[in-house]
């Protein structure tokens, strides 16, 4: 019988596809397609993401995926020993008797076993238990941000420039575990967490969890994730203007709060890149949170009369818990951020045009 890993090799070869193309196509890291080829099982984080691997891969080269799956566990199946030494070891006037009428049973268990996990029924019905144990609800982040509960099982399809990319919430206990084609993500609560995806060394995706409710049925957490370390940063003299016009730029995320909507402001255009000068000033007690560049980040509470200074390189996303207490000023230019009481957050940045590049102010929900 051809056994699973060369079943797909072939198969793969007989389509003039290369590992890399497959893993282009798929979305699968080709370390996981080679692994499956080379029936290195041990490589995969987990099982679930294991058959979940094996049966996007068959529907890509147009195999079975029940059939598939079947070979899997047949193969893990005749891998587990049989514990011949306790059924031998008797104490007993005829030992020897007794072991051969041992082994004709046990051999005929595994026979009748092999059988029955080969069988169509017993397929259907693991195929069946793992959709229930496993597999949860599939989302799709169409926004920027997107922050909602999950349960244990559930899985996320994040866009990621030129493909999507899956993600699933494998486990929930004192830490969430998300797995994705780049492996394992171990995230504590209120800990932040750049994730590269599609393993190219650039950022994809931000993750914090929220809230995390282990004492219920089912288990849950609250997740936000955030694709804004995708936004291209541009290459950032001399200002030529500084009107606060809105700009074709769309916010991060979304709202259903029409009160809270703004639209996206220039606040300067430069010819050439220039490290992003921020200068805070608190006429009242005021909450401030800083993410400088992505990973640079600051939380503190500000009574009145005090300031804050930042630079940022590319990026700066500002939370800030009284609007109308604070005075921005960002590269000597003073930014309009709202009324008093109000809470505000936005991303300051710069945008590649030809021939210059523009400082703006993004909302972020």
């Amino acid at each position: 019988m051809e056994s699973i890993g060369a079943k797909f090799q072939t198969a793969r070869e007989a389509k003039g596809y290369s590992l890399e193309q497959v893993a282009r196509d798929t979305h699968i890291s080709r370390r996981f397609l080679q692994a499956i080829e080379e029936e290195d099982f041990a490589a995969f984080p987990g099982e679930p993401y294991l058959l979940g691997f094996l049966r996007n891969y068959s529907e890509f080269l147009d195999l079975d995926p029940r059939e598939t799956v079947a070979l899997y566990k047949n193969l893990k199946l005749q891998e587990q020993p049989a514990p011949i030494d306790e059924l031998l070891v008797r104490r007993s006037p005829k030992p020897l008797i007794l072991a051969a009428l041992a082994a004709i049973v046990l051999a005929g268990l595994i026979a009748g076993g092999i059988l029955f996990f080969s069988s169509d029924f017993f397929q259907s019905r693991r195929m069946q238990a793992e959709a229930v144990n496993v597999s949860g609800q599939e989302y799709r982040m169409d926004d920027e941000i997107m922050e909602q509960r999950f349960l244990q099982g559930d899985t996320i399809r994040v866009p990621v420039r030129d493909g999507e990319y899956p993600l699933l919430l494998a486990a929930i206990g004192d830490v969430v575990a998300l797995e994705s084609p780049s492996g394992r993500h171990r995230l504590p609560v209120a800990q932040e967490q750049i994730i590269d995806i599609t393993e190219d060394g650039r950022p994809d995706l931000r993750v914090i969890v929220r809230e995390i409710n282990s004492g219920d049925s089912p288990v849950s957490a609250v997740l936000r994730f955030d694709r804004g370390v995708q936004l291209p940063a541009a290459m950032a003299g001399n200002a030529t203007v500084a009107d606060g016009a809105a700009t074709r730029t769309e916010a991060i995320g979304s709202t259903t709060v029409a009160e809270r909507e703004r639209s996206a402001s220039l606040i300067a255009e430069f010819a050439e890149r220039r490290p992003i000068n921020l200068e805070f000033e608190f006429t009242a007690p005021t909450m401030l949170r800083t993410v400088i560049d992505g990973d640079q980040r600051v939380e503190q509470f500000l009574q009145s009369g005090q300031s804050f200074s930042a630079t940022a390189a590319d990026s700066a996303k500002v939370w800030l818990s009284n609007a109308g207490a604070t005075r921005l000023t960002v590269e000597g230019r003073e930014v309009q951020l709202g009324s008093a009481g109000q809470v505000t957050a936005f991303l300051i940045g710069w945008v590649e045009e030809p021939g210059n590049v523009r400082l703006e102010m993004v909302p972020v929900y």
